[in-house]
């Protein structure tokens, strides 16, 4: 899109009814000047359109929250006349920040001129950090042409992992806890997942009862603990938006989520993560695979949640075996909450809950006297390697 100065426009039409209604030499003059300037300036700004553009250069497209990346952006003129006013302008950084107007260059001649800036990301999401936008001018700013350039630099932001070293329950590790659990139950999915013993396997690795069975050595994939041994809800209701309008508690949900996952899998243990959102989702962690899916699936994820995370936790919580543990990370614990978690601790559960805020301190009390531990997601989330 072209645009022309307004002044010059109004002086240029004055000199032409001024040249046409009085004439002599001198109007004549300061007509044909202008018109004679009208058309270099237009002709330079036409070549300019073709001759400058912009390259975005970032060194890894994949990143965390919080992370800090720096994008340089490199404009170009492969034209020998100079082009003296640039405006370059990254349309990401106009939505992600009020006070950004651009950087002012200019370009002599067949030269390139290299913009660093460095951005943070403090949320998740898919930043589009190569559409880029370049205000020309002519040598007589009378004309200034708006050419946008697609780099093609898209940047992924994931949820933060964080270094779990423990997470205590009761004076406990969650892991100790679920590997208790599991010793309870016969696991189903132990039996299945075998193959025939090839020269060289462990023998710790055989699986004697199907050994016998089959009168043929049998041995495990995997000494892994597989089921469903341990289980997080996380509250992604709308309501989040209204109690954290910068999105960093919500954040902070998703990081911890994502971490306690990771630390299961690092230790073999099967997960089940339940999330409120406004198409509900319930995901099954047991592999690589499956983690991957699930930070594809945060990736873009916001709270939209209709489902209030009391009522939600009380219709999901069946679908898990007895005595499972339970790690319900929420915004808020209220009074709904805590009652609906008093009928699910008669059912035999363990439930920890990890809050950004508690409404007053008799809630904490009595999920206390209840035997459910209280912990702050920010406290949470400075004890760990990372923050």
């Amino acid at each position: 899109m072209i645009n022309i100065d307004k002044k010059f426009l109004i002086t240029f039409i004055a000199s032409f009814i001024l040249a046409i209604y009085q004439g002599g030499i001198i109007p004549y003059c300061i007509f044909f000047s202008l018109f004679f300037i009208f058309i270099i300036a237009y002709i330079y700004i036409i070549i300019q359109k073709h001759f400058v553009t912009a390259e975005v250069k970032i060194d890894d497209t994949i990143h965390t929250s919080s992370d800090a990346v720096e994008c340089l952006t490199i404009v170009k003129c492969s034209f020998f006349l100079p082009a003296p006013y640039i405006v370059v302008r990254s349309l990401s950084y106009i939505e992600g920040s009020s006070g950004y107007e651009g950087e002012i260059i200019n370009i002599t001649k067949e030269e390139d001129v290299w913009i660093r800036n460095y951005i943070k990301f403090y949320h998740r999401g898919i930043y589009d950090l190569g559409t880029i936008e370049l205000e020309i001018s002519d040598l007589f700013h009378i004309f200034k042409l708006k050419k946008i350039v697609d780099c093609s630099a898209v940047v992924k932001v994931y949820p933060k992992i964080y270094n779990i070293q423990k997470l205590p329950i009761g004076g406990k590790d969650i892991y100790q806890q679920a590997i208790d659990i599991k010793s309870t139950y016969e696991d189903m999915f132990t039996i299945k997942d075998v193959r025939k013993y090839n020269f060289g396997d462990s023998l710790k690795k055989v699986h004697w009862k199907v050994s016998a069975k089959h009168d043929e050595l049998f041995v495990k994939n995997s000494d892994s603990i597989s089921g469903q041994e341990f289980a997080i809800f996380l509250n992604m209701n709308k309501a989040n938006i209204e109690l954290d309008k910068h999105g960093e508690k919500e954040e902070a949900m998703v990081d911890l989520c994502v971490s306690i996952v990771k630390y299961m899998q690092l230790r073999s243990i099967c997960t089940r993560v339940f999330v409120n959102s406004i198409l509900n989702r319930c995901i099954n962690i047991s592999s690589k695979d499956q983690f991957e899916i699930l930070m594809d699936f945060f990736l873009t994820q916001k709270s939209d949640g209709e489902d209030e995370i009391s009522e939600y936790l009380y219709k999901n919580f069946y679908k898990l075996q007895r005595n499972v543990h339970i790690a319900l990370i929420t915004s808020r614990i209220d009074a709904l909450l805590c009652n609906n978690i008093s009928m699910i601790k008669n059912y035999g559960y363990g439930i920890t809950i990890f809050y950004n805020t508690i409404e007053n301190k008799e809630n904490a009390i009595y999920l206390s006297n209840l035997g459910v531990e209280c912990m702050s997601i920010e406290s949470m989330l400075h004890s760990m390697e990372g923050r």
